[in-house]
């Protein structure tokens, strides 16, 4: 059995394109990250990454609110409610598992509660990134 150039050939570029595309990404977040820490004194660097972070909540708003309405039309579809239920509990423990993953960060810099918050907030961005990158795929697969 042989494969022919031209078959893998798409697919070969298809990743290339995708790995640069993530690359991209995650570089222009970590830029953003950077020049926040950049900043002096730390109170504009906490100033800086709250922007950051807020601009991200707003994507996962809209990633969540996607993925949202993907459920219910496949809840009224199919009569089955369960699995939008589901992804509302999970939202639920997501935000939870953020406090509690990035609280430890925070008490870990005590007394120094300026640092302290800069963990968090690294921290905190980064969960946001990987939740939604989550998003994403699970939107699109609705689709």
């Amino acid at each position: 059995m042989s494969i022919s150039f031209n078959a893998v050939k798409p697919t070969v570029f298809s990743f290339m394109l995708l790995y640069v595309f993530l690359s991209s990404t995650v570089t222009a977040a970590q830029n953003k990250v950077d020049a926040c820490l950049k900043k002096d004194p730390i109170t504009s660097q906490l100033q800086c990454l709250d922007q950051h972070i807020a601009s991200l909540q707003r994507i996962q708003e809209s990633w969540e609110n996607s993925l949202t309405v993907g459920l219910e039309e496949i809840a009224r579809n199919k009569g089955r409610k369960d699995a939008l239920a589901k992804a509302k509990k999970e939202k639920i423990f997501y935000d939870k598992m953020v406090k509690e993953s990035c609280g430890w960060q925070y008490l870990l810099q005590l007394p120094n509660t300026q640092v302290g918050a800069l963990f968090y907030k690294k921290c905190e961005i980064k969960m946001i990134e990987q939740r939604i990158d989550n998003l994403k795929y699970f939107s699109n697969l609705l689709k």
